[in-house]
C-alpha cells in the first residue's frame, strides 16, 4: 500500500510585540485556519488574515445574535424487529447569504476568538426549549446530547450555568444525573452538590455531552 502524507503549518514572526505565549500561539493558528480553509499548506501570520479574522467574529457574533446558528437533530437508532430511537445528538449549522455552513467551515476560527463557548450556550438553549415544546405537545422524550468545547472548562462555574439553563426550561437534569451516576437498581443519594460534581467530571473527561 502506498501511504500519502500531507502537512500544513501557520506561522508567525517573533517580536517584541509578543508579550504572552498565547498571543504567538493565537497568531499561528489563525493563520493555520487559513491555510486549511483555502487549501494552502504554508501560510505565514500577516495583518489581513487577522482583518480577516475580525470580520469573520463580527459576522458569527452578527448570526448569533439574530438566530442564525441553526439546531439539527441527528438521531441515534437501533434496528432490531422495528427501529428504535434511542437518542440525539445537537448539531449546529450557520446559515450565511441562503447557504448551510457545516461547523468545520467555522468552528475552529470560533474557538480562536472565544465564541465557542456562547455557541455552545446558545446550542443548550435552544435543546432545552425544544425539549420543554416536545413535553408541552405529549410528545415521546429522548436524551439529547450537546457538545461542549474544552474551552469552556476555564469557566470555574460552567456547571452552575448549565444547570441554569436546564432549571429555566424544566428539562429533566435528575434523569441525565441517575443514568450517569448509579447503577441500574442501585440506591443513591441526589444532593445539588453531587450533581454538580457529576456534571463537572463529565465536562472534563467527557468534553461536555449532556442529557
Amino acid at each position: 500500500f502506498e501511504h500519502v502524507f500531507t502537512t500544513r503549518a501557520g506561522i508567525t514572526n517573533i517580536s517584541s510585540n509578543h508579550r504572552y505565549p498565547n498571543h504567538i500561539l493565537g497568531e499561528c493558528s489563525l493563520a493555520y485556519n487559513y491555510a486549511k480553509n483555502n487549501g494552502l499548506d504554508i501560510v505565514h501570520y500577516s495583518d489581513s488574515i487577522n482583518e480577516n479574522f475580525q470580520d469573520f467574529t463580527e459576522t458569527l457574533t452578527k448570526a448569533l445574535n439574530e438566530n442564525k446558528i441553526l439546531i439539527y437533530f441527528q438521531p441515534v437508532i437501533s434496528y432490531g424487529d422495528a427501529p428504535v430511537m434511542h437518542s440525539a445528538e445537537a448539531l449546529a449549522r450557520w446559515l450565511l447569504d441562503g447557504k448551510v455552513v457545516s461547523p468545520k467551515e467555522f468552528i475552529n476560527l470560533a474557538t480562536d476568538s472565544g465564541l465557542v463557548s456562547k455557541i455552545d450556550f446558545y446550542i443548550l438553549e435552544k435543546v432545552c426549549k425544544s425539549i420543554n415544546s416536545w413535553k408541552e405537545r405529549d410528545l415521546p422524550l429522548v436524551p439529547v446530547s450537546v457538545n461542549f468545547s474544552g474551552r469552556n472548562l476555564i469557566n470555574s462555574s460552567v456547571a452552575d450555568e448549565i444547570l441554569e439553563i436546564i432549571d429555566r426550561y424544566g428539562v429533566d437534569a435528575l434523569k441525565y444525573f441517575l443514568l450517569r451516576e448509579y447503577t441500574f437498581g442501585q440506591d443513591g443519594a441526589f444532593t445539588n452538590e453531587v450533581m454538580l460534581n457529576r456534571m463537572n467530571y463529565d465536562l472534563a473527561n467527557d468534553l461536555g455531552n449532556l442529557v
